[in-house]
Formats: C-alpha cells, structure tokens, sequence
C-alpha cells in the first residue's frame, strides 16, 4: 500500500501484516518529494509509478502527473521520465 504522505515530503510504501487492517511501514521509496495519489504499475518487466506532484510551493493544486520507472518496486532508484511533468 502506498498512503498519502505528502506531509513527509516522501512516498511510503506499507506492507501488510493481515489484510485487510494491519500494515506497517516498510520503506521510502522517494525523498523530498511533494507527492499525492501515488500508483504502481508493472508493464513490460519493468515498474511504472505514476504521482501528482505539486511543484509550484505558492500552489495549492496537485495537477502535474508525473511518472518514474525501476526494475524493483522496493528500489530506491526510481529514475524520472525525460518528459516529466508528462501532462
């Protein structure tokens, strides 16, 4: 699982520990990062994680999608898309 932590400037990622009320934290998968609505995707061997990113600090809204990929979903070497924000 992957929850909403914006306010720690990361993304999370949560394992669970019985399904469906117990998880705990596993690792960060991204630092310093102002994130929402994160989702992971595997395509083509490889993972896709797909998050609104607010760049602009003077902004309220979260309307930039932005994508990285990795070979592990636990990795903490997401590597950015070259055309981030893609939309």
């Amino acid at each position: 699982m992957i929850p909403e932590s914006h306010e720690n400037k990361t993304i999370e990622i949560y394992k669970c520990l019985e399904f469906p009320y117990k998880w705990e934290f596993h690792k960060v998968l991204i630092e310093n990062i102002d994130a929402v609505d994160t989702s992971l995707v595997r395509h083509n061997g490889k993972w896709w994680l797909f998050t609104n990113v607010k760049q602009n600090t003077e902004s309220t809204d979260y309307d930039e999608l932005f994508i990285f990929y990795s070979e592990d979903p636990l990795s903490r070497k997401w590597i950015p898309h070259p055309r981030n924000p893609v939309r």
